[in-house]
């Protein structure tokens, strides 16, 4: 059913609001359609399963795109797909929202300053979790304009608070493996336009 975006969706007792047992993606739109979509389908499917969750994804991407042309003429927008576990005695919850771009998001374009954050780090690192709290605190704690990297007690980088990274070594590029980071839409994307 469609709601106003003011109107709630969650009962108090879903699992994703009381312990963030659930995931999302974010997809970026293009005059209303979307981006890689199949792949970022892959990744929540994925993820649903490492946590145990059964849900429908069916629809979820015409949702979104639906929902950003309601929005408005937006060049650019983005639908973001929430499933959470639910409510212990009812079935996962499916929320769907789509909008323009925020406008840092478009700022960022052509780069920001990376600025690295130690003692923060996503888990499971290698899945798109509602626990997106680390990524939210480092956002807070880096100057504006920045991407906070998180890094390992060892210095090794891992990955950006909303990004994945490259790092330009000669005449290649290096990237953190798949495993200790969450392997990025984008990212899969750039490796595959790589082997080329």
């Amino acid at each position: 059913r469609w709601c106003a975006p003011d109107e709630p969706v969650a009962r108090a007792d879903d699992a994703g609001l009381l312990y963030g047992h659930g995931a999302f993606e974010t997809v970026r739109l293009y005059r209303g359609r979307p981006v890689a979509l199949t792949r970022h389908l892959d990744r929540l499917s994925t993820t649903l399963e490492a946590l145990g969750i059964d849900a429908e994804l069916v629809g979820l991407g015409a949702a979104g795109s639906e929902l950003a042309q309601r929005a408005g003429p937006a060049h650019e927008a983005a639908a973001r797909l929430i499933i959470t576990a639910g409510a212990a005695t009812g079935r996962p919850l499916r929320v769907v929202s789509a909008g323009p771009l925020p406008p840092g998001v478009l700022q960022r374009r052509l780069g920001a300053p990376a600025v690295s954050v130690a003692g923060l780090t996503r888990s499971p690192a290698t899945h798109k979790t509602l626990a997106w709290l680390p990524s939210l605190l480092a956002r807070r704690q880096a100057p504006a304009g920045t991407e906070p990297v998180f890094v390992t007690p060892s210095d090794e980088l891992l990955e950006g608070a909303t990004a994945n990274l490259f790092v330009r070594e000669g005449d290649g590029w290096l990237t953190p493996p798949a495993d200790r980071c969450l392997p990025g839409v984008t990212r899969a994307l750039v490796l595959l336009a790589a082997q080329r």
